[in-house]
């Protein structure tokens, strides 16, 4: 395997190799002859050799995006833009099982350097200073625009990963320019345990750092010192979109949608209305949270099993709509509707029709998930009493408003 050449592995299986081309970075990936995992449900992932545009929009996504991904190729000093030599830097241990990996390497060989609190608190304070940490040893990716630091929890205690090894957690400290929104996130993880499955967090704000949420990573099984890494797709790998198409403009079939995203759902789960439902719940959820960020990047699969998926749990969740009172526009429409604040359970309903589901059970799970919410709030307030007082009003007032709305 030539410098021009990495290695793409799922869990512990040599999947494909991914190519750099010719033309200023284009890369191919060419799947491995009789490998046996799947790395995407995605239609265009069918071939044996992806098309460049694919190929592209695929690894794209497995890279930090914004003022993150222009940090990395800085702090690695790999040209803006160049996909191919960002992952070779970092694309060590990404969302899911998927490692790229140059040769000679294999997925999760690194080792674990343990953090006293001083020490995890120092890495946080650094951020957006410095890309997953101040060590040139640490290799992980993680999608997404916001600051992120990537930390192993093992026998009770946090270790940094390098090298490649595997993470457990996502800390994300609050943005300066958005006081509130770590515990907001926090809460809003709360109220949606009520009525769906959500990642797990916390919140936790010590004196002198800025506040922080800590989110159990669900692509991830610990046992013991031994992590298991369960393979995911979010809604823009199966849907093949680029980082910039991950909200859509209402201009066509092919942009991001709920409908899309139902689709692939009816077409590789085992119990498709089953998965139907959880998609109906989280899409309520969202809505009845002001989440305006729900876009198809928020939404993931996991592997069920060799060629079936699961909807994974629910993460990503803030009511952003209040934090950004000048942004209403969902980021992915729901029944037509683009205004978060003017959806009703008419328009969720028409949503979940469009993707097959019977009107008597999505009238059930829309009436059943909004009751939920209403009775996760107390829940969510006891856990989280920092939570701003007028955020949690605006949600209980989007709440009702949803709830008595128009069929």
């Amino acid at each position: 395997m030539s410098r021009t050449e990495l290695a793409v592995w799922l869990g512990e299986e040599l999947v494909g190799t991914l190519a750099r081309l010719g033309r200023r970075f284009e890369m191919r990936f060419r799947r491995s002859p009789g490998a046996v995992a799947e790395l995407t449900i995605a239609p265009n992932g069918a071939d044996a050799t992806w098309t460049p545009a694919f190929t592209r929009a695929w690894f794209d996504n497995l890279l930090p995006e914004g003022d993150r991904r222009t940090a990395a190729e800085v702090e690695h000093q790999v040209e803006r833009g160049d996909t191919f030599g960002l992952l070779a830097a970092i694309g060590w241990e990404c969302a899911g099982a998927v490692s790229v990996l140059p040769e000679g390497r294999r997925p999760a060989s690194g080792s674990y350097e343990a953090l006293d609190d001083r020490g995890v608190w120092g890495r946080l304070d650094a951020l957006p200073r410095a890309f997953a940490g101040v060590d040139t040893e640490v290799r992980l990716s993680l999608s997404g625009a916001q600051e992120k630091l990537l930390l192993a929890r093992l026998d009770g205690r946090w270790h940094l990963p390098l090298s490649g090894a595997v993470s457990t957690h996502i800390l994300k400290p609050e943005p300066a320019r958005y006081p509130g929104l770590a515990v907001g996130e926090a809460w809003a993880l709360a109220v949606a345990s009520a009525a769906t499955l959500t990642a797990s967090a916390e919140h936790a704000a010590p004196d002198g750092h800025r506040p922080v949420i800590i989110v159990e990573r669900y692509d991830r099984i610990v046992t013991g010192r031994a992590v298991e890494r369960i393979h995911q797709e979010d809604g823009r790998q199966i849907l093949g979109l680029l980082p910039e198409q991950k909200y859509p403009r209402g201009t066509g079939p092919r942009e991001a949608s709920l409908v899309r995203i139902a689709a692939m759902l009816v077409a590789r789960a085992q119990e498709p209305m089953l998965e139907l439902r959880r998609l109906l719940e989280q899409t309520t959820t969202n809505v009845a949270l002001l989440n305006t960020d729900a876009h198809a990047k928020n939404i993931s699969v996991l592997r069920a099993r060799l060629r079936t998926v699961t909807l994974s749990p629910l993460y990503g969740v803030a009511p952003t709509a209040w934090f950004l009172p000048g942004q209403t526009q969902a980021a992915l429409p729901v029944g037509g509707k683009w205004r978060i604040t003017e959806i009703t359970r008419g328009h969720l309903l028409a949503e979940a029709r469009a993707w097959g589901m019977p009107e008597p059970v999505a009238r059930d799970v829309i009436t059943n998930t909004l009751e939920a919410l209403a009775l996760g709030m107390a829940e969510a307030d006891h856990r989280h009493p920092a939570t701003p007082g007028a955020m949690r009003d605006a949600v209980e007032g989007q709440l009702r408003t949803l709830s008595t709305s128009d069929w």
